[in-house]
């Protein structure tokens, strides 16, 4: 059983925290191809069909589990790149209001 969690981390460390969880997802994988290649042999060259099968079950099993990693760092990576679309916003809005609209913005004493 899974179980999602939540947690807050600064904005500029999201790509870092998001690398972190690609690196388990990636040796993950790594593991998953190596029993792959021996429960081929299994069946290859011992002809050991129960053994095999019940591997195959764990390599799906993990499988399901690495895709919803994947998933959380998309979700994860679309919500950073939101903040960052919303706080480049919000500077700008901030520039556009501290440079005047036009010359009737300045005052002329006279």
């Amino acid at each position: 059983m899974q179980a999602k969690i939540t947690y807050t981390v600064d904005l500029h460390k999201v790509p870092s925290k998001v690398s972190g969880l690609l690196e388990e997802i990636k040796s993950e994988i790594e593991n998953l191809s190596k029993k792959i290649s021996k429960i081929q042999i299994m069946t290859e060259e011992f002809n050991d069909m129960p053994v095999a099968f019940a591997y195959l079950e764990q390599v799906s099993n993990t499988l399901l589990s690495t895709e919803n990693q994947l998933q959380d760092c998309k979700n994860i990576l679309s919500g950073y790149f939101n903040a960052l679309t919303d706080l480049n916003t919000q500077l700008k809005g901030e520039q556009e209001q501290e440079v005047p609209a036009n010359n009737n913005d300045i005052i002329e004493k006279g």
